[in-house]
């Protein structure tokens, strides 16, 4: 039988086992397909799903979100996000399925968590090959456009698709000015509000470009006319950006094939280098905003134990960045004087850093590197910057670049303890925490802490594990984040949760489920 003769009757069968499950399940002709496919699907990648399917950490309809979503990948790098989600290797599970101590938990995907972490996964592996992403954004940027759908009962409905960094700042600031008015004692409902809000500002508001009339055109000039070209959003947008991801170089070689880089900012690397926040200021003054960030590659000093175990090498050194050793020379020692490995100092800042945004990231294929050192037998998978908020999403190395490099961006690097990876301590003696306090909170838990809760950090609220008025400390080791919900019933004790020091939240609900 021919290559091609085998395909038709290939697609013939599954087209009848489709067919059957039809009748046999009662389900629609493309969740059946789906059902066939998943089933044909090559063994790295149906494997681990059938295997997560028959141990009951996922449900079918969470398996045809998958599909739906990473199907159309190659091959190899749907077999990757399968592991990934599904997969019993620890090594690279998703951060999501593993307890405190770095172990499977075992316990079915919630729903919130699952589509994250599938979003995250897609947007990695399409942003392996950046250049082919970056065409692909263009092109479906170039198809925008606006529409109106006229109804029957005297509405219409107006509609408009823009870049995603536009059209997420759109919708915060027309949610945050609508929330401003309900809160000053507007009647109307938020769904109104933001309804009467873009009908009045598109009727009624004015595009304010900038008007040049001196030969000199200033910096502040040209900013201020491409963020209204652009549609550049006045408006405060957080994006995590994992320094791996912002430079394209490696913050810890040994956590770099899992990218578990990508979770709360400023945990994965001793010095706080992995986790940045950038920011659109709502009054930003047009500059870069890079301000003091700066990579130098003299080497890296010893992993501290806590990295060690997560990384599950305690005796780990990163490797030198430095020029590479001669031929015929032996490496320096870690132990010897004035070796760059021997030292507890934190990589030197004073080279520059240059970001360009059209280029993909410096990373060669064979895997991750600190500078130029390659670590072997670790293979690079890429890291991906978070957008946060009430519609989060995850951005390419390129995007994160892009959004760097635009007028208006701050950045603000979280420092950590080097001890424990925490954000700097600094208890302080009354019951409702500071700005400063709130923004290290927010630093650390990123979304609320509830089992399986994406809520950000506008929608939650902060709460003391250990009451304040029981004697509890208005710091870091017992304050968390809670959406209403779940703030609500540990408040009233039909659920309780505690926190250790490592800010481990467990759970105990009514009916005792931990």
């Amino acid at each position: 039988m021919s290559a091609t003769a085998w395909g038709k009757w290939r697609a013939r069968v599954k087209s009848l086992v489709a067919a059957e499950l039809e009748v046999a399940l009662g389900l629609g002709r493309g969740e059946a397909r789906d059902m066939v496919a998943v089933a044909c699907a090559p063994d790295g990648i149906g494997a681990p799903v059938l295997e997560a399917l028959r141990r009951g950490e996922v449900p079918w309809h969470l398996v045809r979100r998958f599909w739906t979503k990473a199907g159309s990948l190659p091959v190899e790098d749907v077999t990757t996000i399968a592991a990934v989600l599904f997969g019993s290797d620890v090594t690279c599970a998703a951060p999501e399925r593993l307890d405190p101590d770095g172990q499977l938990h075992g316990r079915a995907w919630a729903v919130k968590e699952f589509y994250a972490a599938l979003d995250r996964e897609v947007v990695r592996a399409k942003g392996k090959d950046e250049r082919s992403a970056r065409a692909a954004r263009d092109e479906a940027v170039a198809a925008r456009d606006a529409w109106l759908r006229v109804h029957d009962d005297g509405t219409a409905t107006l509609g408009v698709r823009t870049a995603l960094i536009s059209g997420v700042g759109v919708f915060a600031r027309v949610d945050r000015m609508a929330r401003a008015l309900r809160g000053a004692g507007e009647e109307r409902s938020l769904a109104q509000l933001r309804s009467d809000l873009c009908a009045s500002l598109l009727l009624h508001g004015t595009v304010e470009v900038p008007e040049v009339v001196d030969e000199l055109v200033t910096p502040q000039d040209l900013d201020g006319l491409a963020a209204v070209t652009t549609a550049t959003p006045p408006v405060n947008l957080q994006v995590v950006v994992p320094w791996d991801c912002l430079t394209g170089t490696v913050a810890c070689p040994r956590c770099a094939h899992t990218g578990r880089s990508t979770g709360r900012p400023g945990l994965e690397h001793p010095h706080g280098l992995s986790g940045l926040v950038g920011t659109r200021d709502e009054a930003g003054d047009g500059r870069t905003g890079l301000g003091p960030f700066t990579l130098a590659d003299p080497g890296w000093p010893p992993l501290p134990d806590w990295l060690a175990r997560r990384c599950g090498d305690q005796s780990a050194r990163l490797p030198s960045a430095g020029p590479p050793t001669p031929p015929g020379a032996s490496p320096p020692s870690p132990d010897a004087p004035h070796s760059p490995l021997s030292t507890d100092a934190p990589p030197s800042l004073d080279a520059p850093l240059s970001l360009d945004a059209s280029a993909p990231a410096a990373v060669p294929q064979g895997g991750p590197v600190v500078g130029q050192a390659p670590l072997p037998g670790v293979a690079w998978s890429g890291t991906v910057a978070e957008l946060l908020g009430l519609h989060p999403a995850f951005l390419t190395p390129g995007q994160a670049r892009d959004l760097a490099l635009a007028p208006g961006t701050t950045m603000h690097r979280i420092l950590v303890d080097p001890a424990d990876g925490r954000c700097i301590e600094r208890t302080i003696a009354s019951y409702r925490p500071d700005a400063d306090m709130r923004r290290q909170i927010v630093a650390a838990d990123v979304y609320g802490r509830g089992p399986g809760e994406r809520t950000p950090p506008p929608r939650w609220q902060i709460d003391h594990e250990h009451e304040y008025q029981d004697g509890g400390p208005t710091a870091e080791t017992n304050l968390n984040g809670k959406g209403v919900f779940f703030h609500a019933v540990k408040t009233a004790r039909l659920w309780s949760s505690v926190m250790n020091q490592r800010r481990d939240l467990t759970w105990t609900t009514l009916l005792r489920q931990v």
